[in-house]
């Protein structure tokens, strides 16, 4: 795989257009984060169609990862 690290605006297309809940909400609908495009992306790849980067799939703040792990609980009890 060829990769780019550069945004290309190709990931505009896969952008997430609304925002969910403050904590959690965006990875819990699924959603990714890339980084060096700095967008949510609704895309079930590893890799960000535009730049190549890995995407986020988990919150790196504490406080979100842990509210994101209480309603991962809740959806499986």
């Amino acid at each position: 795989m060829n990769l780019r690290l550069s945004c290309n605006r190709i990931c505009s297309k896969y952008a997430v257009k609304k925002l969910a809940a403050k904590y959690g909400g965006l990875y819990e609908a699924g959603h990714k984060r890339c980084t060096s495009c700095e967008i949510y992306l609704i895309w079930d790849e590893v890799h960000c169609p535009c730049c190549g980067c890995v995407l986020r799939a988990k919150p790196r703040n504490a406080k979100a990862r842990s509210k994101l792990l209480e309603m991962v609980n809740q959806k499986n009890s």
